[in-house]
């Protein structure tokens, strides 16, 4: 089997999530598989981050503090049309969905 780090993508990811554990969780995966990761506690921050980064992928949670991720999105898609997004919740139902 190949090693994730051999195949490590040339990508840098804004990674957005309120929950510390989760978070942490994640950025150690995301480390393995991508160059550079950068990570952002709510959504006004992950605003931020994205302003001063050259993102190329955001993955952010839902349900967060200051900012929604929708409503970071919604920012961001201001910005920048073309950068893709993976939106991520632990909720099992569609009230999140706009």
């Amino acid at each position: 089997m190949k090693s994730l780090r051999s195949t490590k993508q040339n990508i840098k990811v804004l990674y957005v999530e309120d929950e510390n554990f989760v978070r942490d969780e994640t950025v150690r995966v995301l480390k393995e598989i991508v160059e550079e990761v950068v990570v952002a506690e709510d959504g006004e921050e992950g605003l931020d981050k994205f302003k001063k980064h050259n993102i190329d992928l955001i993955i952010t949670d839902v349900n967060m503090p200051k900012l929604t991720g929708f409503e970071m999105l919604r920012e961001i898609r201001e910005i920048n049309q073309e950068v893709p997004a993976i939106i991520l919740s632990a909720y099992g139902n569609s009230e999140f969905i706009p």
